[in-house]
């Protein structure tokens, strides 16, 4: 008899166990405590986006953004403040950056293309787009002085494709 007693005990703090871990982790997502204090780090993600599909996808000229961004749990709300440059954050902004996707991020459109020399942008350019059996399209692509980068190919609309590298340096 003494050991089912034992197991009572064990089923209760193990259910304890889990129900404060659940609450704990739903406080920590709600913004209601902060994960990360004084006293704590906190990895934050800060990448400049130039969008070749133009002013924020309506196809007109290069746009480019700065997203911030955390693969830890909470919202940017004290990393936004402190910064004060225009961030709007939110989920609605779903970012694929080909690699992973950014599903809550903050954004600022303030002032991203001054400084910018149109030498220093990326650039894509079609070389050649030929139609016989099938239609062909070579396209180049200027990284300038781009350190990483990556390329998103839709594969709804491009059945197949090849990837060459050329590397100019002048």
């Amino acid at each position: 008899m003494a050991t089912a007693g034992a197991e009572g005990a064990k089923r209760l703090i193990m259910l304890a166990s889990c129900v404060l871990f659940g609450l704990s982790l739903a406080a920590t997502w709600s913004g209601a405590i902060p994960p990360y204090t004084d006293d704590t780090a906190r990895a934050v993600n800060v990448v400049h986006v130039v969008d070749a599909m133009g002013s924020h996808g309506k196809g007109e000229n290069l746009t480019s953004y700065v997203s911030l961004f955390s693969s830890t749990p909470g919202k940017l709300t004290r990393e936004v403040q402190q910064i004060q440059e225009g961030f709007k954050c939110g989920r609605e902004k779903v970012i694929d950056f080909v690699t992973f996707s950014v599903k809550y991020g903050c954004r600022t459109y303030d002032e991203t293309e001054s400084g910018w020399s149109q030498s220093d942008i990326p650039r894509i350019h079609v070389e050649s787009n030929k139609m016989t059996d099938k239609r062909v399209t070579q396209v180049s692509i200027d990284t300038k002085f781009s350190k990483r980068w990556s390329l998103k190919i839709n594969m709804e609309e491009i059945a197949d494709f090849e990837l060459r590298g050329r590397r100019n340096l002048s």
